[in-house]
């Protein structure tokens, strides 16, 4: 039996951070985020699926060119829309074989459309990592973005009502690194002691 960890939140919060956190104490983790770069560049049926649906975004190798596919999705929410149609069901396919085979108590996820692909409701519990939006804006910039690019992606991609509620814990990483990892030492501490409880009982 496994306890599962849905890690979400919008991009430039430190989603990533958070999972780096939860592996660096032992616990599997996956990258939903790479999953779908590997699906992209490696999936025949995925390739073939956007291949279909998004003309001029293969090029004569075969390969997706990522950057084009972006630049489409990310200016167009029914391109997005349409894309994650295509990817969430082969993405949530390879989440569940993963834990499956997964031996340890407690594994986590990241993903940022964790509620929306629907992989939520396999989890056991929900940390939704928020951040001021100036915060954001300012990792993105060095990350090397566009303001254009930064703009389109924090649009898409911003935290809702629907997220805040379908969170079982919040983790604000606005402060320091130190503030940051208080909270989430305090809520894996929670969360082992549910599941050591559960299986002492």
């Amino acid at each position: 039996m496994y306890t599962v960890i849905g890690v979400t939140g919008a991009v430039g919060s430190g989603k990533s951070t958070v999972l780096r956190w939860l592996a660096q104490r032992g616990i599997p983790a996956l990258d939903a985020d790479r999953v779908v770069h590997g699906l992209l560049a490696d999936d025949a049926v995925t390739i073939a699926a956007v291949a279909s649906s998004f003309h001029g975004v293969v090029g004569a190798d075969g390969q997706i060119d990522r950057a084009a596919l972006g630049a489409r999705v990310f200016a167009d929410q029914d391109a997005l829309a349409e894309l994650e149609a295509l990817v969430h069901p082969r993405v949530r396919e390879v989440f569940r074989a993963w834990t499956v085979a997964g031996t340890e108590p407690i594994m986590a996820v990241e993903a940022v459309k964790l509620i929306e692909s629907g992989m939520d409701r396999k989890c056991d519990e929900t940390w939704l990592v928020s951040c001021a939006s100036a915060i954001r804006r300012r990792r993105l910039e060095a990350r090397g973005w566009s303001d254009e690019e930064i703009a389109r992606r924090m649009a898409v991609a911003a935290p809702t009502a629907a997220h805040l509620a379908a969170a079982d814990r919040v983790v604000d990483n606005s402060g320091s690194e130190v503030a940051t990892e208080r909270q989430l030492r305090r809520a894996l501490s929670a969360l082992e002691a549910a599941v050591n409880g559960e299986a002492e009982s």
